[in-house]
């Protein structure tokens, strides 16, 4: 309760679709991090024997800032998670205890070895929703309802999370009918009147692409994907070019919205309006660090691997409080981007990130039918 109350009077809500999570001061934000971080970090030691080890001499009083978050909590990789003798050792025991908690599971794609299996709890996803809706200020002023096709498989996390931030907004989502091809979807987009569209870039085994629906439109002549019909696309998964930008730009595409994250962390940046390329994190439901050596947070412009943590939910009283579904504090999710400290004419003050790319079994994942950045 301490936590929630401090949490409260620092930001002055309880809510993590609020947009004061994105332009409050920086320093103000940090402490609510450090805040959320120190309360996962008990949480997680109490609740969970893995933790409770690998965490046994870390001092929680020594959390101070940032830089202690990003450094001096041990580092999980997807190895450690593979290497447990069950799915089930990363949740808290209160929440093994009673199974019903658990609202979602979803897992890795398995094309580099055992699929990392993550467990979601409503209050979770709810928080996960809320997160990725902050960054949507311009489509949250369109004064016509929202009609989303989304293209992603349903069996992915990608699916049901695009679904619900839809709904979140007021929109409804029409999920792309099962096995359907590039025509039969297109049609399916037009007979609905959509004027959103939720898919990857380029192909990849998440679901279509907006390549390919972009294609497929012209061969049939319908020339439905274009900024008389279609207001607003959103990507993640892998990059969004230059050259695709420009032609869904050149089509008349008003806002493209394109989400990183992972499979175990879910969106964990969005990006800017005023450079695509560049995503603002997602600060509050989770953290972000991108370090270099020795765990070190890089500097403005310098490069290193991400680690990404969950660290806030609600409790049942719809209060902030700890994530209760699978435990993943300063998750290694085998990126490496730049960091950007500078400040951004959108006016957050949260940091970016931009030039994504996949380091952890490139060639492993190519091979398997993973997409790279």
């Amino acid at each position: 309760m301490k936590q929630t109350i401090a949490v409260k009077n620092e930001i002055q809500t309880a809510n993590f679709s609020d947009s004061l999570w994105d332009f409050m001061d920086t320093i103000k934000r940090e402490r609510i991090i450090v805040s959320l971080f120190k309360n996962q970090v008990r949480f997680s030691k109490k609740q969970v024997p893995f933790y409770k080890k690998i965490y046994e001499k870390l001092k929680e009083e020594s959390l101070n800032s940032l830089v202690d978050c990003a450094t001096k909590i041990p580092i999980i990789r997807k190895s450690d998670i593979r290497n447990l003798p069950s799915p089930y050792d990363l949740i808290p025991s209160e929440i093994k205890n009673d199974i019903s908690k658990l609202y979602l599971y979803r897992g890795t794609g398995g094309t580099t070895g055992i699929p990392t299996s993550i467990f979601f709890t409503k209050n979770d996803w709810i928080a996960t929703v809320e997160g990725m809706v902050r960054g949507l200020e311009e489509l949250k002023k369109m004064k016509k309802p929202i009609i989303a096709f989304n293209g992603y498989n349903q069996g992915h996390i990608s699916g049901p999370i695009f679904d619900d931030t839809i709904r979140k907004i007021g929109g409804l989502s029409i999920a792309r009918n099962f096995g359907s091809t590039d025509e039969q979807a297109v049609k399916q987009m037009a007979v609905h009147r959509c004027n959103l569209i939720i898919a990857p870039p380029v192909s990849t085994h998440k679901g279509g692409s907006i390549e390919s629906l972009l294609e497929t439109d012209v061969k049939l002549g319908l020339n439905y994907i274009n900024g008389s019909n279609i207001d607003v696309i959103f990507c993640s998964s892998t990059e969004l070019t230059s050259e695709l930008y420009k032609e869904l730009k050149n089509l008349g595409i008003k806002y493209i919205y394109n989400y990183y994250g992972s499979t175990e962390i879910l969106p964990t940046a969005i990006s800017c309006q005023n450079n695509p390329f560049e995503f603002h994190i997602l600060f509050g439901h989770i953290a972000l660090f991108v370090v270099g050596k020795n765990q070190q947070p890089v500097k403005n412009r310098e490069r290193g691997v991400v680690l990404a943590s969950r660290i806030g939910s609600y409790t049942d009283k719809l209060e902030i409080g700890e994530n209760q579904g699978t435990q993943l504090l300063n998750y290694e999710v085998g990126d490496e981007v730049e960091f950007i400290s500078d400040k951004c004419p959108c006016g957050r003050t949260t940091p970016r990130i931009s030039g994504v790319k996949r380091i952890k079994e490139t060639k492993d994942k190519i091979e398997g039918g993973c997409e790279y950045w």
